[in-house]
């Protein structure tokens, strides 16, 4: 088939329906994060909230962070005692952690989630590193990666999160700031930033959101507030539970849900603007036959296959 033949197609996609999904997390006491971690789940459309109450590891209470839910339900954390972090299993019904594993000593684990392929990465904010952790053994994996930003040392703040998006993309959320990162170099790069008077403890993408770009937050700077983030709205903040818990002050906390799988970023946006419109074509028609620019559909080149990618999501734009 010709290219300008090729080029006459005109398809619609239709919107991906939402699920329904919870978002579950932490919230520690003040002075930056101790004892109790109440456990809390809550509604993305702002209809109900749920204290599930303390969490105790045998028997006693524990400061709790790095909130992870793997595709299976089941929920993780780290207890944070000193500067040494240890995994935990969390039953939801009890509202109970069960140690997995020998601790991981010098390390304080803030952040953590399960990518679309089943790894669970952590961020470490005593040694600003990225790590990958064995959900079963709670051993690292591999090498921890040294986060950097422009090529300088990173240092990262322990009011933060790691999130992962339904096109599999992680990020780095760092007090107010939200970062893409990749989990196996540690690179930064900044996509955004909201006031300075909130601080995000816990960032979460959820497959029941009815816009898989509405980042779920949990702030411990303004008023313990949590809602959502618009992403492509330069990070709008829209609160939907405000002041959670509010018999005492937060410390730290986190936030998880099951992330989308489908819908959210357009998949064939090539100049990375949230859409598929005329200037995504004009990228692919340049490169077409000659470079990978346009390649949609990981083979190495732009050909045919990319453009019928691209035809088919044409007019994607992400949802508000």
């Amino acid at each position: 088939m010709r290219l300008s033949n090729f080029l006459v197609a005109a398809l619609t996609v239709g919107p991906v329906a939402s699920l329904s999904a919870d978002v579950y997390g932490l919230k520690t006491h003040d002075p930056t994060s101790q004892p109790p971690t109440h456990l809390y789940v809550f509604e993305e459309d702002g209809s109900a909230f749920t204290d599930l109450g303390e969490l105790l590891v045998s028997g006693a209470s524990v400061d709790a962070d790095a909130l992870a839910i793997a595709a299976s339900g089941e929920l993780y954390a780290y207890q944070i005692f000193g500067p040494d972090s240890q995994l935990l299993s969390i039953d939801t019904g009890s509202v109970t952690g069960t140690p997995i594993g020998m601790a991981l000593f010098g390390r304080e684990i803030r952040g953590a989630v399960f990518d679309l392929q089943g790894h669970l990465w952590v961020a470490d904010a005593l040694s600003d590193e990225v790590l990958q952790v064995d959900p079963a053994t709670g051993e690292v994996i591999g090498t921890p990666a040294a986060l950097t930003l422009d090529g300088s040392d990173f240092d990262l703040s322990t009011v933060c999160d790691l999130a992962v998006r339904s096109d599999g993309r992680i990020t780095v959320c760092h007090n107010n700031e939200i970062y893409a990162v990749d989990p196996t170099s540690g690179w930064l790069s900044l996509r955004g930033s909201v006031s300075t008077s909130y601080a995000f403890a816990g960032l979460t993408y959820s497959a029941g959101a009815d816009c898989p770009l509405h980042v779920f937050f949990y702030d411990v700077s303004h008023s313990d507030d949590v809602g959502y983030l618009v992403e492509f709205a330069a990070y709008s903040v829209n609160v939907q539970y405000p002041d959670v818990i509010p018999h005492y002050n937060s410390g730290r906390g986190d936030l998880a849900a099951q992330p989308a799988t489908t819908g959210g970023p357009c998949p064939a946006d090539l100049d990375d603007d949230w859409d598929t419109d005329q200037a995504d074509l004009g990228v692919l028609l340049a490169a077409y036959g000659l470079t990978a620019a346009g390649d949609l559909d990981g083979d190495g080149d732009t050909d045919q296959a990319d453009l019928g990618t691209l035809l088919a999501d044409y007019g994607c734009t992400p949802c508000d």
